[in-house]
């Protein structure tokens, strides 16, 4: 009995490490980074290549960044963007100024930050209405100085809803400027008009008018800088070329189609481009993949459409793409509806999709590297909340590249440990089966004969 079951334990013994030798492998790839001089922390991209996904088995869960210490690295997985440069135009309060004020003028001195953009405009503003002021920008530098501006500032209310307090600098490397305000006293004839009549009899005999005349400083209320910023915005996704093999073309006469069957690495793909020098044709087409349900190998519909290419005179319409959810599938096929009419010469066939990307907050002192491949691991759920905040503010994430890839030879137990994989494995699952049984069978055959010796000893 006691030998029975230390062979029942050696053979589960060996089965648990069947099953963790048959593990699939693990991949790792150094993710490269570059830091600006200074930069301590920077929101890093890194999009995936075509071994990742050839070695992950559609089980994007598995994904992990790892630091140097082995520590996990909180990211988000998105689909890459494309991006466009978008220009505007940021404004912020002018702090640091001189002012020195004449009876001919008052001149405002306007020094730059250090991080500050030179500026494209100054806006002046001023509580006052109904004025007319001549104003000029000069560029300080060490050295010498240029007038840059020499334009007018007006509001027009009394008249009509005409009113600028903003003058163009034109672009220029001075960090430091002075604006200049001439004749800062106007004078403002009032509107109302004391009248004054002497009449004699009926006839008037003279008329006097009295009006004010108001001398109004001008006045300054703040004085704001704005500059044109570029920026990465992003517009829709990047879809990106990913490398197929035709496997085989066939045509069915019977059905009159077209059969294309290709293999992918499983990346994500989004559309089919054909390429032929046929025209004047259209034909409707499906695409499926190979799947394989209850033991049993089918090809299963992803989309249809129709393709085409009329050219006659002026006129000329071609779609030869055909587009679909994404898919991330080994094994495809395309088939072409030609019924009776002569097959397409097919001269190539291209695929297209989506690349996810991985985000995340890198540290300069650290180096990072992109795990994956392993089965059965449950997707992280990490702390993201920086990284969204970044993204929805419009930073542009700084885009990293993949190093070549390692095949890690021993899974490290720690961190790819998976219970449900392991009690699964059919390598340690049926020898675990098959010695439940021949324990059962044994024990039953010892209480049958157990209770023959019983029996025999009572009759005799």
């Amino acid at each position: 009995m006691k030998h029975s079951i230390l062979t029942s334990l050696v053979v589960v013994g060996l089965g648990v490490q069947t099953a963790f030798c048959t593990l699939p492998p693990i991949w790792k790839k150094p993710i490269s980074l570059e830091f600006e001089d200074g930069a301590t922390d920077v929101l890093v991209a890194v999009a995936l290549d075509a071994e990742v996904y050839r070695n992950l088995f559609g089980n994007i869960a598995s994904l992990r960044v790892l630091n140097s210490r082995g520590r996990d690295v909180s990211f988000q997985l998105r689909l890459e963007p494309a991006t466009r440069t978008q220009t505007l135009e940021r404004s912020w309060r002018a702090r640091n100024v001189d002012l020195d004020v004449s009876d001919e003028q008052f001149a405002v001195e306007i020094a730059l930050k250090e991080y500050s953009a030179p500026p494209t405009k100054i806006e002046v503003r001023t509580p006052l209405k109904n004025f007319e002021q001549r104003v000029r920008v000069i560029g300080i530098g060490k050295d010498n100085e240029r007038l840059l501006v020499d334009d007018v500032i007006f509001d027009y209310s009394q008249y009509m809803d005409v009113r600028r307090t903003i003058v163009t600098i034109p672009e220029t490397s001075f960090r430091k400027f002075r604006l200049v305000i001439e004749n800062p006293t106007s004078e403002q004839k009032s509107q109302l008009i004391q009248l004054t009549r002497e009449l004699r009899g009926d006839e008037e005999n003279s008329r006097l008018e009295h009006f004010v005349i108001e001398r109004r400083p001008f006045r300054i209320d703040e004085l704001w800088l704005i500059a044109n910023e570029e920026k990465q915005a992003p517009t829709r996704l990047l879809v990106r070329e990913w490398y197929i093999e035709v496997t085989q073309t066939s045509e069915d006469e019977m059905t009159g189609q077209t059969l294309i069957e290709f293999e992918s690495d499983r990346q994500p793909l989004s559309e089919v481009t054909l390429r032929t020098s046929d025209r004047n044709f259209s034909r409707q087409i499906r695409l499926e993949f190979l799947a394989v349900r209850s033991g049993k190998v089918e090809w299963r519909q992803i989309q249809e459409g129709r393709i085409f290419d009329f050219q006659f005179g002026d006129y000329d319409s071609t779609n030869l793409t055909l587009k679909f959810p994404e898919s991330q599938q080994g094994a495809y096929r395309l088939v072409i509806e030609n019924r009776d009419s002569t097959p397409l010469l097919i001269e190539d066939l291209k695929a297209a999709g989506p690349c996810h990307q991985i985000v995340f907050l890198a540290e300069e002192s650290e180096k990072y590297e992109l795990h994956y491949g392993s089965q059965g691991q449950s997707s992280p759920d990490y702390d993201t909340a920086a990284i969204e905040m970044m993204l929805a503010e419009g930073v542009v994430p700084e885009v990293a590249e993949l190093g070549p890839e390692i095949e890690l030879s021993v899974a490290p137990l720690d961190r790819y440990w998976n219970t449900k994989q392991i009690i699964n494995n059919p390598l340690l699952l049926f020898p675990l089966i098959g010695i439940l049984v021949v324990f059962l069978g044994w024990s039953l055959y010892r209480a049958s004969k157990k209770l023959n010796e019983v029996k025999e000893s009572n009759q005799s």
